[in-house]
């Protein structure tokens, strides 16, 4: 009798601690997103992208919160011609992929957000963009500096000094990197080692 006692009281309190973990992560989740600020004033749409400027803690906690199965992290810019031949494609991908969300990162200045916003939502993006808070990372005018950083804190096996616009990496649902990728392989070439890639994960 003492023996199942005790067994029920170990089985209890494992219950507890795995209970306690789970607030304990939904909590730091929740915050992160009460940290956000919106760059765009009032609320959005569901037809309309939502744009966040927060720091680098923010940003990781979020993007690994989410409960879908992979997480592209996507190095964005309007300005780089790779970037804009793959994003929509992209954007594309991850509609017809439930098991994703898209997460582009935005290292340039807040003051071209009213464009960036028009660009999202012409190619259909109505997901979350993180702009990456110039005060706090400084470097005004120079968007890799801040990416860089970001890249360094959740993807330490990228290339960062190879990463610029257009290159992105995949986080899974165990918060592990998937994939990654460069500037040395070029925009399009990029989707089809996803395609590869994602044959492989079905």
């Amino acid at each position: 009798m003492v023996h199942v006692i005790n067994k029920f009281l170990l089985l209890f309190l494992a219950f507890s601690i795995s209970l306690n973990v789970y607030a304990q992560s939904f909590s730091e989740i929740e915050n992160a997103r009460n940290k956000l600020e919106n760059i765009i004033s009032g609320s959005l749409p569901l037809n309309q992208p939502h744009l966040f400027k927060a720091d680098i803690e923010t940003i990781e906690t979020i993007i690994k919160g989410t409960d879908k199965r992979f997480k592209i992290v996507y190095n964005f810019s309007m300005t780089c011609h790779a970037s804009n031949e793959l994003f929509p494609k992209l954007v594309a991908f991850v509609s017809n992929n439930k098991e994703f969300e898209l997460f582009p990162i935005y290292g340039y200045r807040e003051i071209d957000t009213v464009l960036v916003n028009k660009y999202l939502t012409y190619n259909k993006f109505f997901g979350n963009m993180f702009i990456l808070d110039t005060e706090k990372y400084g470097n005004k005018r120079n968007p890799f500096n801040r990416i860089d950083k970001l890249t360094r804190s959740i993807c330490r096996q990228c290339d960062y000094k190879r990463m610029g616009f257009s290159s992105f990496y995949i986080v899974d649902e165990n918060n592990n990197i998937a994939l990654h990728n460069s500037w040395t392989t070029t925009g399009l070439k990029k989707l089809e080692v996803l395609f590869e890639w994602y044959k492989k994960e079905k």
